[in-house]
């Protein structure tokens, strides 16, 4: 190999080595899942095996940032008259609302309220769970039915931190 031909290959591992480095640290870093985005910090999620769950809380995970606890973090469903909502919701040691995932899907009269619905929800964020409250002044939308469900999931996830947990009768046969 002559003396052009060695600088390129040179050149080519420092580069190669450098997209590796980059790639690496994006990986252990960067804020990429939702759980990340909710607590908007890379975390570790690890499921908190309980069988005195309520009926509509899918499942719940401590959340962890290196070794300290950051919160927990709740998968929550209701099913209504206007269809699914799924809610992925943050909560911090202090019982404060760090973020909402939403994923509604609810057959609405009027095209507005899918909005309407999405902005209260996320005026939430940053109240206690026990009390959620409208903190940035969004009007509460006129859909009783969809909000009705989204107090009950709060208010489901609320009373599992009480400790208030209502287990569900079995149907008589």
């Amino acid at each position: 190999m002559n003396r052009e031909n060695k600088v390129l290959l040179l050149n080519t591992l420092i580069l190669l080595v450098v997209g590796l480095l980059v790639i690496l640290v994006y990986s252990n870093l960067a804020v990429t899942t939702k759980a990340d985005k909710i607590f908007n910090t890379k975390v570790k999620l690890e499921l908190v095996e309980d069988n005195n769950l309520p009926s509509n809380i899918k499942e719940v995970n401590d959340v962890y940032k290196g070794k300290l606890k950051v919160g927990q973090l709740f998968d929550v469903f209701e099913t209504n008259a206007f269809g699914e909502l799924s809610l992925l919701v943050g909560i911090d040691t202090d019982n404060n609302i760090m973020g909402i995932y939403q994923a509604i899907n609810q057959d609405y009269p009027e095209s507005h309220h899918q909005e309407e619905v999405f902005l209260y929800i996320e005026s939430l964020i940053g109240s206690n769970i026990s009390n959620p409250k409208n903190l940035d002044g969004v009007a509460k939308p006129t859909t009783v039915v969809t909000l009705g469900s989204v107090d009950s999931m709060l208010e489901s996830i609320a009373n599992y931190l009480d400790g208030e947990v209502v287990i569900p009768e079995e149907p008589k046969a």
